[in-house]
C-alpha cells in the first residue's frame, strides 16, 4: 500500500513512526518524545490522497530531510508556525495559520525549522498526474493550476501561496472538520471522503482565482455574491450544527443582509435555514444512534438539543419512530 504513495510524492519517514497500516490508509506518529499528535493519509476512491496532521511541537528543532518530489498537492494550514528552505526553491517559506499552498515538482533537499511550543494543523490533498490531466480535458480549472509546469520530473520545484483564494472562515472550518472527523466506521470514512471532495471542489473552482465559468458569467455580480455567501453559511452550519445557530448570527458571520441570506438559502437548497439545520441534526442523530450506540440523551445533547422530550418528538415526526425504539 505504501508503494502507492510514490504516485503522489516521495515519502520520508525519518522523524516519524509508521502505525495502523491498512489497504486504504496509514498513520504516522512523531518519534520525538517532546512532540505529540499524529498524521494520517487516506486513499480516496477517485484517486485523491487526503492527508491530515495535528502535531504539537514541545521543542523547537531544525530538521533536514531527504530530497522531496511531488506531482501536485495543496496544503491548507489551519494552524502552523515553521519555516522551510529547499535547495531547488528560490525562497524561504514561512508557514503560518490560515494559509493555502500549492506545491509541485522537485524540491531537492529540505530543511525545516520548527518553532518551540507550536501546533501544526494541516490538511493536504495530493493529485495523481492522470487525474488532473483528465480533469483538465473535461473541465475548466483555475488559472493558477498550470499543469505543464507541474510534475515530479525536472530540476526544480515550486510553492504557490494561493493568496488570491478567499480564505474564508467557512473553508478553514471545513478543513478543521476533516481534522476532527473520526474514521472508526464505514459511515465515518464515507463522511471523511465527502468532506474532502467538497473541500477539493471549492479549491479547484474556476471562480476561486477570479476566472468565470459560462454559468457564473451570466450571473450578476450581486447574485454571485449572494450565492457565495450562502455557500459559506452552509459550510458554517455543517461545522456548527450542534450550536445554537441563528439567522442573524449566520448573516453576521458571512457578511450579508438577513433577507438576502434567507432568500438565497431557499433558492440554493429548496429549504428554509431552520429546516435545513433541523434535518442535518436529525440525520447526524440517526447516525449516532445506529452506528455509535449513543444513548438518546447523549445523542440529543451532541446534536444540539437540550430538551430530550422535544428531540424525541421531532425525531419521530421525521423518521416515524421514537429514538428509544431504534
Amino acid at each position: 500500500m505504501l508503494n502507492q504513495v510514490s504516485n503522489y510524492f516521495e515519502l520520508d519517514l525519518g522523524a516519524w513512526q509508521l502505525t495502523d497500516v491498512s489497504q486504504q490508509s496509514f498513520r504516522v506518529i512523531p518519534k520525538r518524545k517532546s512532540w505529540s499528535g499524529y498524521g494520517d493519509y487516506h486513499f480516496l476512491n477517485n484517486g485523491l490522497l487526503l492527508g491530515r496532521g495535528d502535531i504539537y511541537n514541545g521543542t523547537g528543532v531544525v530538521e533536514e530531510s531527504m530530497p522531496f518530489r511531488c506531482f501536485f498537492g495543496i496544503h491548507i494550514l489551519i494552524d502552523a508556525n515553521y519555516d522551510l528552505t529547499a535547495s531547488n526553491l528560490k525562497q524561504t517559506v514561512s508557514a503560518r495559520p490560515k494559509q493555502i499552498w500549492g506545491r509541485y515538482g522537485n524540491f531537492g533537499e529540505i530543511c525545516t525549522t520548527w518553532q518551540e511550543n507550536s501546533r501544526q494543523q494541516v490538511v493536504s490533498l495530493d493529485f495523481p498526474e492522470e487525474l488532473l490531466l483528465r480533469w483538465q480535458e473535461d473541465f475548466a480549472l483555475p488559472d493558477w493550476l498550470n499543469l505543464p509546469k507541474h510534475g515530479m520530473s525536472g530540476d526544480d520545484g515550486g510553492l504557490i501561496l494561493l493568496s488570491d483564494l478567499p480564505i474564508k472562515p467557512a473553508l478553514i472550518l471545513q478543513a478543521l472538520r476533516i481534522i476532527n472527523q473520526p474514521t472508526e466506521t464505514l459511515t465515518d470514512s464515507l463522511t471523511l471522503e465527502s468532506l474532502a471532495l467538497s473541500l477539493c471542489g471549492r479549491l479547484l473552482s474556476p471562480s476561486s482565482d477570479g476566472a468565470s465559468s459560462s454559468q457564473t458569467q451570466t450571473m450578476t455580480k450581486k447574485s454571485l455574491m449572494i450565492k457565495n455567501k450562502v455557500d459559506d453559511a452552509i459550510d458554517i452550519i455543517h461545522a456548527e450544527y450542534h450550536l445554537p445557530l441563528t439567522i442573524s448570527g449566520l448573516a453576521r458571520q458571512v457578511g450579508i443582509n438577513e433577507c438576502y441570506l434567507k432568500q438565497g438559502f431557499k433558492e440554493r437548497t429548496g429549504q428554509t435555514i431552520a429546516t435545513y439545520i433541523r434535518q442535518l441534526r436529525l440525520q447526524q442523530a440517526l447516525r449516532l444512534l445506529l452506528d455509535e450506540g449513543m444513548s438518546v440523551q447523549q445523542t440529543a445533547y451532541y446534536v444540539g438539543y437540550r430538551d430530550v422530550g422535544h428531540f424525541s418528538q421531532i425525531f419521530k415526526k421525521e423518521f416515524g419512530y421514537l429514538p428509544s425504539e431504534l
